[in-house]
């Protein structure tokens, strides 16, 4: 028997609440994750706007390391709460939420 979780957050729920808690906008987060910013912006965006609804969104393991850079955590933790989401579509939170 394996354990199912009772809900699960999108990666991009997730960052979400994370930004409104620190008072961020996506600009923030860009920074924060370094590189090229355009590009940094466009991604940090469209996971801001389509992971809440593709479950199929794949992201690689050095966007899951810019991000946590950004947060200040682990790549790990954010690569988990995308995996779950992916694998539990039962559970998913079904709570609409605004970025900043």
């Amino acid at each position: 028997m394996t354990d199912k979780p009772v809900k699960v957050f999108s990666l991009a729920e997730y960052l979400c609440e994370e930004m409104e808690d620190r008072g961020w906008t996506a600009v923030d987060v860009a920074i924060g994750m370094g590189g090229d910013y355009a590009g940094t912006k466009l991604l940090i965006d469209f996971i801001l706007a389509i992971t809440p609804t593709n479950e199929t969104c794949l992201i690689d393991d050095v966007t899951f390391a810019r991000i946590a850079k950004a947060f200040g955590t682990s790549p790990g933790f954010f690569k988990g709460l995308h995996r779950e989401w992916t694998e539990n579509p039962a559970a998913r939170s079904q709570s609409q939420f605004e970025c900043p």
